[in-house]
């Protein structure tokens, strides 16, 4: 998940640059299912094994939570219970699904003309996105950053909970490379 969000850090830094705040805003909800989805493997009783499913294929909005519900997004929004995090999920959700976001990014692109008219852009981003919704991006990108390394230290303590990393492999014995 580490790896994920470090990749994930590094792709936005480029969008930033290149100014193209639509895939920015997208690639925020790719942070948020780092906490979303870690989180509920972690507030399951049986973390490892979730993560063994995983590791195996299994998909995780099969699996049943520590609430006995499947962990599709819809519960494990539930499980985490916050409500800044749910308000970001639906804002950058927008830039995910094709949404009303999309339409007024095009629309806010068009250039006026004289007449009345618009000429309208496709292309590469240009400069219409004031740089402080980037500033906002990138701290958002960030709160959600730390939020993951609270996970992380969390499974952490989880791992060590478990005994030695000889326990480990015998409870685990398929865990390495596949």
């Amino acid at each position: 998940m580490l790896n994920r969000a470090s990749w994930q850090l590094c792709g936005l830094l480029a969008l930033i640059e290149q100014k193209n705040f639509l895939v920015a805003a997208a690639l925020v909800r790719l942070q948020l299912d780092n906490v979303l989805r870690f989180n509920g493997v972690m507030r399951h009783n049986d973390p490892h094994g979730v993560a063994l499913q995983l590791r195996q294929g299994e998909e995780l909005w099969k699996i049943k939570g520590v609430d006995g519900l499947p962990m599709n997004d819809a519960n494990l929004k539930k499980l985490l219970d916050d409500q800044w995090f749910n308000e970001i999920y639906k804002r950058s959700s927008d830039y995910v699904h094709f949404s009303n976001r999309h339409v007024d990014h095009f629309f806010y692109m068009a250039d006026r003309n004289e007449d009345g008219s618009s000429s309208f852009f496709i292309g590469p981003p240009r400069d219409y996105i004031p740089p402080e919704a980037f500033d906002e991006i990138a701290t958002i990108f960030l709160e959600i950053g730390e939020k993951t390394l609270e996970c992380a230290e969390q499974w952490i303590a989880g791992r060590e909970a478990l005994g030695t990393a000889a326990d480990l492999s015998k409870r685990f014995p398929h865990a390495g490379p596949q």
